[in-house]
């Protein structure tokens, strides 16, 4: 194509027809400009395809990372409900002296068992870490994972103080009764804890439920 255009300049210049010659030579810049433009154009366009694919990802990967989290904390709820449950009924039977003292100790350490909520942040680190957070372009969901993420920070150090009395009470051992009382009130603290986590990520979760269905 490009010898073809050029053959037609030369027979133009050889022919002396100057005016025609920078006319043809205008209008072959404007055809050049106009594919480059073209070009451009195609490629902002693919750009922006596999932006809006990526943004679908991540939306759709955050979800499955907070239905991870809600998942986790609905066992984390029913260990707390048993350790509760557990600690009470210890509390009804440490005057029946039918229940010797391995019995009580079994029941003493599942009341005060705790498993800590570690939170899944995969799809959340992989957008920071790569410097993608700009691709998400619904603002009030990016603004709200933010904050999200943000608050959940403080609950699990809320959590984790929680936990962390309970451990030390163990090891300052002072009268089983004492200690159950004190593993049921950490225990009741550890389910608002968590409906805590859940209240905080509702809005969000239900935002990402809607943008990934929606892709």
């Amino acid at each position: 194509m490009i010898k073809f255009f050029r053959k037609i300049r030369y027979d133009l210049m050889e022919k002396n027809k100057t005016g025609k010659y920078f006319k043809y030579a205008f209008g072959e810049i404007v055809l050049v400009v106009i594919g480059i433009l073209i070009a451009l154009s195609i490629n902002n366009w693919n750009e922006n395809r596999k932006n809006k694919l990526t943004e679908s990802e991540y939306y759709c990967k955050l979800l499955a990372d907070f239905k991870l989290d809600r998942q986790n904390i609905a066992v984390l709820y029913e260990e707390s409900e048993h350790k509760i449950e557990i600690s009470k009924r210890l509390l009804l039977e440490l005057n029946n002296k039918n229940k010797d003292k391995p019995y009580l100790l079994n029941y003493y350490l599942q009341g005060l068992r705790t498993n800590a909520f570690v939170p899944s942040k995969v799809a959340m680190t992989d957008i920071v870490s790569s410097g993608k957070l700009n691709l998400l372009t619904n603002d009030s969901l990016k603004n709200d994972l933010l904050r999200y993420y943000g608050e959940l920070d403080k609950l699990l150090y809320q959590l984790e103080i929680n936990q962390s009395k309970s451990l030390e009470r163990v090891f300052l051992y002072d009268e089983f009764q004492t200690d159950l009382v004190f593993f049921v009130t950490m225990s009741e603290r550890e389910k608002q804890h968590y409906n805590n986590i859940l209240k905080a990520m509702e809005s969000t979760y239900n935002q990402l439920k809607r943008e990934c269905n929606s892709k």
